[in-house]
């Protein structure tokens, strides 16, 4: 038996649903590929050696290739793949606080496995984890980083503003 081997080129940071297939080995006959995502259609089988296919949506998916030729055939190839959305942040509402209170943000992704840092419009950084509790004595810019499981980023900024009270008291003379 011949031995082939299958490797994929995905970008799982993009989002991109392309991937590019490539086969090393040596081998006689005519190629079956199957991607392994019958939603596409015809267009979910290949005859090509190196082929590219657009996935229909994200998940898992097992990639087949097959060798039907007579001559030095291969063993069946198999190759797991994950196509994952574009890891994105929420974005996070501007605040508007009385002075001398108390602000919690929080983060939330499409993601899970994320670790976020927050950092202040000077670039320390400030917390991490999930949420932030502040209570700022003016204005301020608050950037969120998150890091996925993939090693994938992104970032969302927002503004906390104070409202401060300005009154007076007129007492009678």
């Amino acid at each position: 038996d011949s031995i082939v081997n299958v490797s994929a080129k995905i970008d799982v940071c993009s989002g991109d649903k392309n991937v590019c297939f490539t086969l090393t080995g040596k081998y006689v006959g005519k190629l079956e590929w199957n991607f392994g995502d019958p939603t596409s259609g015809m267009a979910n089988t290949s005859e090509a050696e190196s082929p590219c296919h657009v996935y229909t949506t994200k998940g898992t998916y097992t990639v087949t290739l097959k060798n039907s030729g007579a001559v030095c055939p291969f063993k069946e190839v198999k190759e797991t793949i994950q196509i994952s959305e574009k890891f994105k942040i929420d974005p996070i509402a501007e605040q508007v606080i009385c002075e001398g209170t108390e602000v919690t943000l929080s983060a939330k992704s499409n993601s899970t496995g994320v670790t976020y840092s927050w950092v202040d419009q000077t670039g320390k950084v400030i917390g991490t984890g999930e949420s932030i509790k502040l209570k700022p004595m003016s204005n301020m810019e608050v950037l969120l980083k998150g890091i996925n499981s993939s090693g994938c980023q992104d970032s969302v900024q927002t503004k906390i503003s104070i409202f401060k009270f300005n009154y007076t008291v007129d007492l009678p003379a």
